[in-house]
């Protein structure tokens, strides 16, 4: 920063006492909108009489400053907002809240992991599920049972097998693996017939409520007796209405809303200009390639494309409004997105833009204050944009898998038309543009060499004999991502597991107690970065030191190697359903009576969701087509319970192969962007095929003379040359 630059010290200086004050002081009290606050209203007019006076550097110094003090609260905030004495006396303080609220005997309390835009990511101060039962993993639901000595049920997925049995109590909670698609099973069968189960109508999406509200009357009306029937869902809004504050007060220290600045994606970064990009929602929307029509309610809402024009898309999820509006921002850690909704108006020209209104609590960064393409307008105004439109006789398109029902509901009462769809920037940004593809290389380069100089320092640490742990490690690593200059955060919290710690399939690597990386022992670490040019993830399995692990652990580290490769190399008829893919992974696992219990691939979002759309090489439940241009994950593993875990993960982009098959269908492969050495240590060379040795002798190579260039330090070169020297020299 100039020395002289007066102006940007005194920007800086609001900001980072704004953000000090607002944790250290608002953190027990905040207020309903910091920027109502004196505080904040003075920041801004401060920054507005020196917008004309500060220059490019000031500008982005002034945005990265924000981001450091938001992390250094996110920091704080999680060391203070999660603690809880007594859980017990918490969830019975719960029960008597949540009774208050109704004339009616409540029995349970449905609580998903969520928040009003019904994300996987969410602000700190949604994370009331880990407030209320402790679990703090990113994916899980529980039914608060508040009959007399009854257990909860909290509940995840394999992933999360191990965590919840360590971070939840189990002599309050009954602990389950299960899809949030059974819940209405799981309450059917805890419950006796008439009950009712409050649940929050601003968590639930309109198509989980529709499913869970038939699933619990279904046996009543099939006459079967097998469970408990005609069961009452009761919507409770105790979360966000003013008048239902004193349920959520029983979180004494919930953080307040977040707070970003908002920053507009150019198109040198996307390949498309903002309105370029709300063209082809428009036109897909109106070609009706958004999902069937569905659910009309409330008026005639038919899919021609004249009769589209006269409709306003609405957008619910963060995901869809930062990628539809081209904004990003920082509400959410580790996901650079503004939490709001975005109403899209569409023209009676075809060729025209539609009108975006973006409903947020963010505002705009001063290097991108002229977002002309929409307007910016507090959170408070969607409610009467929306009536606003249902005088002008539009249809309103939403996504019944995304749409809160509570917002549903309210549509309904003011009597607006609406139409479901599957949302159409789901749809659009499956595939990114050839521009985001080869950003995403970009993006992958920098974080290889940020990758390579950490695993040449964990070289030096074990060679010196140095103590480090987990956590520490973790940090290392974050460290050399942000010495690119290049990084806007992380786009998960690190995965850094030492020895039994990898079984826990996302091990949440703790601050304090972190395990001490031990010599001769596997350490697992899994990471990402979000840039500007792209988001990575990619997991790395070695032995910290020297040895090469037990028989055990290598025979898996081969398998789990060996299936990645199999992966990595496919080639496949367009047309193929990711989860087609699967087997290849698995099979060389199966081949020694070994298997992992989570999918081996998901979707990547470009400077967005590390885990994006339904494109999921699983073994079931998804038939999402690959097409040129996704970007997935690959990543079989092995996990042995109190031993070790593994796991190999790169990611990789769908491109087209050369030539078509017999029946005239043109061929598809991947290309892998990750790059970082694969550790040859544990490797049992004997049992691997002559292509995959050839494989990971060219992949060595290519990563070789990427990053070669870019490290400054001998050592780092020398570590790098002898990772990746071909297997047979090894």
């Amino acid at each position: 920063m100039p020395e002289n630059s007066v102006i940007e010290q005194r920007l800086l200086q609001g900001v980072t006492k704004g953000v000090t004050e607002w944790v250290v002081e608002g953190i027990a009290s905040a207020p309903d909108n910091p920027y109502n606050t004196s505080m904040w209203q003075r920041w801004l007019r401060e920054r507005k009489r020196a917008k004309k006076q500060v220059d490019a550097f000031s500008q982005i110094y002034l945005e990265k400053s924000f981001l450091q003090q938001t992390a250094q609260a996110r920091r704080l905030i999680e060391a203070q907002a999660f603690v809880v004495e007594n859980r017990a006396a918490l969830i019975s303080e719960l029960a008597t809240r949540v009774r208050s609220k109704v004339e009616l005997k409540i029995d349970g309390l449905l609580m998903l992991r969520g928040d009003c835009q019904t994300s996987e990511a969410l602000a700190q101060n949604a994370e009331r599920l880990r407030f209320f039962s402790g679990f703090s993993g990113s994916y899980g639901w529980a039914i608060f049972d508040f009959r007399a000595k009854k257990k909860s049920v909290i509940a995840s997925d394999s992933r999360y097998r191990l965590q919840l049995r360590a971070e939840c109590d189990s002599s309050l909670f009954e602990f389950i693996e299960a899809p949030i698609k059974q819940i209405a099973d799981i309450i059917a069968s805890m419950f006796p017939s008439s009950s009712y189960i409050a649940y929050d109508p601003w968590q639930v999406s309109q198509k989980m409520f529709e499913e869970i509200q038939e699933g619990v009357q279904e046996d009543s009306q099939k006459g079967l007796s097998s469970r408990a029937t005609n069961i009452k869902l009761v919507p409770i809004h105790s979360y966000r209405q003013r008048n239902n504050a004193q349920i959520e007060s029983l979180w004494h220290k919930q953080p307040p809303p977040p707070i970003s600045l908002l920053s507009l994606r150019k198109a040198s970064e996307t390949g498309e200009t903002p309105s370029q990009r709300m063209l082809r929602i428009s036109e897909l929307l109106q070609n009706n390639q958004g999902g069937n029509a569905g659910d009309n309610v409330g008026g005639n809402a038919n899919g021609n494309a004249s009769k589209a024009r006269n409709q306003s898309l609405l957008l619910t999820t963060s995901t869809a409004c930062a990628w539809g509006l081209s904004l990003r921002a920082s509400d959410v850690p580790f996901l650079p997105v503004a939490l709001g909704f975005a109403l899209l108006n569409f023209a009676t020209k075809r060729q025209t833009p539609p009108r975006a209104r973006f409903f947020t609590s963010a505002r705009p960064a001063l290097s991108s204050e002229n977002l002309s393409h929409c307007e910016i307008l507090s959170s408070s105004m969607l409610k009467s944009a929306l009536l606003e439109n249902a005088k002008q006789k539009r249809v309103l398109v939403i996504d019944k898998s995304s749409v809160a029902s509570a917002l549903v509901d309210t549509c309904r009462k003011a009597g607006i038309a609406l139409r479901f769809i599957e949302e159409p920037t789901e749809i659009l940004r499956r595939c990114k543009t050839m521009r985001e593809r080869s950003n995403i290389r970009k993006a992958h380069l920098w974080d290889g060499i940020a990758l390579v100089r950490f695993f040449a320092w964990l070289e030096q640490v074990a060679t010196n004999n140095r103590r480090i742990d987990e956590y520490d490690a973790a940090q290392k690593l974050y460290a050399f991502r942000l010495q690119s200059g290049k990084l806007l955060d992380e786009s998960f919290k690190t995965i850094s597991a030492s020895g039994a710690n990898a079984a826990q399939i996302h091990y949440p690597t703790p601050r304090e107690g972190a395990k001490t990386l031990q010599p001769g022992k596997p350490y697992l670490i899994d990471s990402g970065g979000q840039y500007k040019l792209g988001t990575t993830d990619i997991t790395r399995t070695l032995i910290f030191g020297k040895g090469r692990g037990t028989a055990a652990f290598r025979q898996a580290y081969t398998a789990v190697l060996r299936g990645h490769i199999a992966l990595a190399t496919a080639t496949f008829p367009e047309g193929t359903p990711a989860s087609a893919l699967d087997v290849l992974a698995r099979r060389p696992l199966w081949q020694k009576g070994l298997d992992y219990p989570h999918a081996t691939g998901h979707g990547v979002g470009f400077c967005l969701s590390v885990h994006e759309g339904n494109a999921r090489i699983a073994q079931s439940g998804y038939r999402e087509v690959l097409q040129v241009g996704m970007i997935l994950s690959n990543e079989p593993g092995f996990y042995s319970p109190q031993n070790f875990g593994i796991r190999t993960e790169n990611l990789m982009e769908v491109v087209a192969a050369h030539g078509v098959n017999s029946e005239k269908k043109r061929n598809l492969c991947f290309h892998t962007l990750s790059l970082a050495p694969i550790a040859y240590a544990p490797i049992m060379v004997e049992q691997m095929e002559v292509a995959e040795r050839r494989w990971l002798d060219a992949y060595h190579a290519r990563l070789r003379v990427a990053i070669t260039p870019y490290l400054r330090e001998a050592h780092e070169r020398d570590f790098l040359k002898q990772a990746t020297e071909p297997l047979e020299l090894q």
